[in-house]
C-alpha cells in the first residue's frame, strides 16, 4: 500500500455532468457506462459515489419495462466492470436497475478495481419522486437470496451490506429515499462499523429548500458520527416533471464539507480528504454506539485502497485539513459569540451556587484576563447585576510593562468595574530575601514567587468581599502546563479553561459587538489583541512563544491530539502542510516535541486545577482528560 498519510483517503461525489457534457443519457446505458469508466479512472479519489440509477438515468420511465433496454443495461455493466479493472485501488458506488428472476430492483453496485463486491437494494420505494419507484421496482427485502452469481463471481445482495475497504474505511450504502425512512439502513450500517455512508439518490430541485436539505444531511452525519456522501441525479436528465437537483454533497460529523450543484457550476469537484478512523475515535466518546449490529454481511474487499500520498495547498478536497485554526475553520462570528455566552451563563450558575457577592480577578492587560473580564461583564449585563460586582485587581511586578499596566487600568475604568491596584514588588522582594534567593537571579523561583503572591492577594480580596476568584488561565496553557502550580493555576472557578489561546482575540471582538462598550474600551480591547503574549515576570522583553513555540501551532496540535487521538507523527505532517510557507520544519518539529512532552508531564497541574466550563467539543480539564499525574 502506498501513501504517506496513513488512513487518509480522498472521497468524491459525482453526477457525470461536465462543462462539455450533459451528463446522463437516458436512452444510452452503454454511453453512460463509458462516462463512468472515464470519470473513475481519471479521478484521484479512493471512493467515487454516483447518483441513483446513473446507468440509465432516474427518469428512464417505461424504458425499464423494455427487455432490449434491460439487455443494454447488462452490456453497460460489463463495460463498467471491464473498464474499471484499470482503476487501481479505486472503489465506486454506481446506481442501476437490477433485473433478477422476472423482478426489477432499484440497486447500487459496489465495485472495486472492476470486481463487483456486492449489490445493495433499495427497500423504501416512493411514488412521488422523479421516478415512480413503486411502479417499476420490488422492495429490496423481498429479494430471495443472500448470495448470487453475478459477473462470474459469487457476491452478496441485500439492503444492509457493509464493505470493509480497509481497517478504517468501512462503507455502507443506502439508496435514495431509504435515507428518510423511519427504519433507514444507515443506523444499522454504522452499528456494524461503517464509517462512510454513501447515498446515491435522485431528488428534484425545490426553491427555498436547498439550505434546509443541506442541514438535514449535516445533521445525519452528526447523529451517525460518520461521513455521509450524497449524489443526486442532475443536468442532462428529463425535466418533464421538474428539474433534478444535481446536488453532490459530503457531510462530516455535523458539517457540510464539500458541495456542488450542476446548474450552478458543473465544473466544480465535490471532493474531501479525511481520515475515517477518526469517526471510530469519536464514537468511543459518545453514547449509543455500543449496540449489537443487525447487519449479518460484512464484506472484506480483496485489495488495497491507497492512502493519500501528499497533502498540500494543491490537494483538492483537503481544504478543511489545511485550515490553520481547525477550532473555527471558517472564522465564523457566531462561533465566538456562542463561546462568550457559554462562559457568561456558566459563571451565572457558579455565582448562584456559591452565593458569591463579588467576582475578583487579576487584570494584567493580556488576552486571558481580558476575556475573563469580558465574560464577567456580559454575565452582569445578562442578569442585571451591577458591573461594580466585578473587582479587577492589577498587580504590577518586576516585569510589568507600561503598555499592559495602562491597558489594565483603562479597561477596568471604561467597563465600569471596581479597580484595585496592589503592587507585588515589596512583598515578593521580602519573600525572596526570606528564602535567601538573590534578587538578580531571574530563574523559575523568581518568576513563580510573583505568580503565587498574586494568587494569594486575589484569594484574600475575594474572602474580604465574600466573592470568588475568577481564574484566567486558558486551555492551551493548561495543555502545556504553562502555569505556576498554586499560582495562576489556581482559582475558585476557571472561566477560560475551555478556550484555546488562539480563540481569545475572536471572543474579545465578539464582546465588542455584543456589549457595544464605549470608544475608550474598544480602543483598549483592540490594543490588548495586538499585544505580544508574555508573562512579564522578568525585567525587559519576555515572549512566551519564543520558548514554547507559536500558540497557533500548539492549538492545531491540541485539536487533533485531543479530538481524534491521532498519532503525533501524522499531526506533524498535517501541521507542516497547513503551515506550509508560514512555519519552518524546525518550528513544526519543536512545537510537536514540546506539546508531546508537556501534555504528559504536566497532568499534575490539571488534576489539581479548579473547575470551569467546557466551551467546545473537547476539553483539557481533569474531568475531560484523565491520565496519571506521575508519568
Amino acid at each position: 500500500m502506498t501513501g504517506r498519510f496513513k488512513d487518509f483517503y480522498k472521497f468524491q461525489a459525482a453526477t457525470l455532468a461536465t462543462a462539455n457534457s450533459c451528463g446522463v443519457s437516458i436512452s444510452k446505458p452503454r454511453e453512460n457506462a463509458e462516462k463512468i469508466v472515464r470519470y473513475v479512472c481519471n479521478a484521484d479519489a479512493s471512493l467515487v459515489v454516483f447518483p441513483e440509477l446513473v446507468l440509465t438515468g432516474s427518469t428512464a420511465g417505461d424504458f425499464l419495462f423494455d427487455t432490449s433496454y434491460l439487455d443494454e443495461v447488462e452490456a453497460a455493466i460489463k463495460i463498467v466492470c471491464n473498464g474499471l479493472t484499470k482503476a487501481h485501488g479505486k472503489a465506486a458506488v454506481i446506481g442501476f436497475p437490477f433485473a433478477y428472476l422476472d423482478k426489477l430492483y432499484n440497486a447500487a453496485l459496489v465495485i472495486y478495481e472492476g470486481a463487483v463486491q456486492g449489490i445493495v437494494l433499495k427497500n423504501n420505494l416512493s411514488a412521488n419522486g422523479p421516478l415512480n419507484d413503486q411502479r417499476y421496482f420490488t422492495v429490496g427485502n423481498a429479494f430471495p437470496e443472500e448470495k448470487i452469481s453475478f459477473e462470474n463471481a459469487e457476491i452478496s445482495v441485500g439492503t444492509k451490506l457493509v464493505f470493509k475497504l480497509s481497517d478504517s474505511l468501512t462503507l455502507g450504502v443506502e439508496i435514495g429515499t431509504d435515507r428518510v425512512a423511519l427504519s433507514s439502513p444507515a443506523a444499522d450500517l454504522v452499528r456494524a462499523g461503517a464509517t462512510v455512508i454513501a447515498n446515491p439518490s435522485s431528488d428534484f430541485a425545490i426553491a427555498g429548500e436547498y439550505d434546509l436539505f443541506k442541514q438535514s444531511l449535516a445533521a445525519r452525519s452528526r447523529e451517525l458520527c460518520c461521513m455521509y456522501i450524497y449524489a443526486s441525479s442532475g443536468v442532462g436528465e428529463s425535466s418533464g416533471k421538474g428539474l433534478l437537483s444535481g446536488l453532490t454533497a459530503i457531510a462530516s460529523d455535523g458539517a457540510i464539507v464539500a458541495e456542488n450543484i450542476d446548474y450552478y457550476c458543473s465544473q466544480s469537484e465535490t471532493s474531501f480528504v479525511w481520515n475515517p478512523r477518526w469517526y471510530k475515535a469519536l464514537r468511543k466518546q459518545r453514547a449509543g454506539f455500543g449496540e449489537v449490529a443487525k447487519v449479518k454481511q460484512i464484506i472484506p474487499v480483496a485489495g488495497d485502497i491507497p492512502w493519500v500520498e501528499e497533502i498540500s495547498s494543491a490537494t483538492k478536497g483537503a481544504e478543511l485539513l489545511l485550515r490553520k485554526s481547525p477550532w473555527n475553520p471558517n472564522n465564523e462570528k457566531n462561533f465566538y459569540k456562542n463561546a462568550l455566552y457559554i462562559q457568561a451563563h456558566a459563571l451565572a450558575k457558579r455565582m448562584a451556587a456559591t452565593r458569591a457577592k463579588a467576582i475578583v480577578l487579576g487584570l494584567s492587560g493580556g488576552l486571558d484576563s481580558t476575556v475573563a473580564i469580558c465574560a464577567a461583564s456580559l454575565y452582569c449585563d445578562l442578569y442585571n447585576v451591577p458591573r461594580t460586582t466585578i473587582c479587577a485587581v492589577t498587580m504590577p511586578g518586576f516585569g510589568t510593562s507600561d503598555r499592559t499596566y495602562n491597558n489594565a487600568k483603562q479597561l477596568a475604568e471604561s467597563l465600569g468595574v471596581e479597580l484595585k491596584e496592589i503592587s507585588i514588588v515589596k512583598a515578593v522582594t521580602q519573600h525572596l530575601e526570606d528564602i535567601e534567593h538573590p534578587l538578580d537571579k531571574h530563574d523559575v523561583t523568581y518568576e513563580n514567587a510573583q505568580a503565587r503572591e498574586r494568587t494569594q492577594i486575589l484569594m484574600d480580596v475575594a474572602n474580604a468581599k465574600c466573592g470568588i476568584v475568577l481564574g484566567t488561565g486558558d486551555m492551551s496553557e493548561l495543555a502545556l502546563g504553562w502555569c505556576t502550580y498554586n499560582g495562576d493555576q489556581m482559582s475558585m472557578y476557571n472561566i477560560n479553561c475551555g478556550v484555546p489561546k488562539t480563540l481569545m482575540a475572536g471572543i474579545i471582538e465578539a464582546f465588542i459587538e455584543l456589549a457595544k462598550p464605549c470608544t475608550a474600551a474598544v480602543d483598549c480591547l483592540k490594543d490588548v489583541i495586538a499585544t505580544p503574549i508574555s508573562p512579564e515576570l522578568v525585567p525587559g522583553k519576555q515572549h512566551t512563544e519564543l520558548v514554547l513555540g507559536r500558540y497557533e501551532l500548539h492549538d492545531f496540535i491540541m485539536y487533533y491530539y485531543l479530538r481524534y487521538h491521532e498519532r503525533m507523527s501524522t499531526i506533524k505532517e498535517l501541521l507542516a502542510a497547513a503551515f506550509e510557507g508560514d512555519a519552518s520544519r524546525e518550528e513544526v518539529e519543536h512545537a510537536c516535541s514540546v506539546f508531546e512532552g508537556r501534555i504528559k508531564t504536566q497532568q499534575f497541574k490539571r488534576s489539581a486545577a479548579p473547575e470551569g466550563p467546557r466551551v467546545f467539543a473537547i476539553g483539557i480539564s481533569a474531568s475531560d482528560w484523565s491520565i496519571p499525574s506521575d508519568l
